[in-house]
């Protein structure tokens, strides 16, 4: 289908501006896409231990026991934090993809449904991978504590929990989405 038929009219106002909002939308979502992995290796050559253990949820008291952390442990830090980055970065290339589709009045076809669902897997599965990590780097920040100051750090929280509904809602609307591409060929097949 092409953007005319897809939308039902032309080069409307509301197209144009849908347009340009899709555009923009593609724009931020690819500089997030390549900011995200550079900020996660800048933060990790720069933060202090104390805000990396803040970061990863551990108490407070056992900070003043933390030693710095050695040049391997934030090497692996980097590591371990591209995983969940890796899936952000996944989604945002999704959801650009997306938001390029939008932007041709590619509204309802198969690409723009998978670009759609494809980005809610991508923010699942940074959000569990986010959960698992965030409590293997409390193991790792604290490694080079004494006995009796190494931490296991578990989170869960408001932000993991919305990011969970909202990959399950656009999830959702992929699939919707998809059942209204399936009607829309079976209909153009009658006419």
């Amino acid at each position: 289908m092409n953007a005319q038929t897809n939308i039902g009219v032309g080069a409307d106002a509301e197209f144009q501006r849908i347009r340009r909002q899709s555009n923009v939308l593609a724009w931020c979502s690819l500089c997030v896409a390549i900011v995200l992995p550079l900020g996660i290796v800048w933060g990790w050559i720069e933060a202090s231990s104390a805000t990396l253990a803040n970061h990863a949820g551990l108490p407070e008291s056992p900070l003043y026991a933390m030693s710095l952390l050695q040049f391997w442990q934030r090497v692996a830090g980097i590591g371990l934090s591209m995983v969940p980055a890796g899936f952000m970065v996944f989604a945002l290339l999704r959801v650009r993809r997306c938001f390029l589709l939008f932007a041709t009045g590619r509204f309802f076809e198969g690409d723009t449904v998978r670009a759609l669902s494809e980005f809610a897997a991508g923010i699942f599965w940074a959000t569990v991978s986010g959960l698992l990590v965030s409590s293997l780097l409390s193991v790792l920040l604290t490694l080079g504590n004494p006995s009796g100051y190494r931490h296991v750090a578990v989170a869960f929280g408001a932000g993991q929990i919305f990011a969970l509904l909202l990959s399950g809602l656009v999830w959702l609307i992929a699939s919707v989405m998809a059942r209204a591409v399936i009607l829309a060929e079976e209909n153009a097949q009658f006419i």
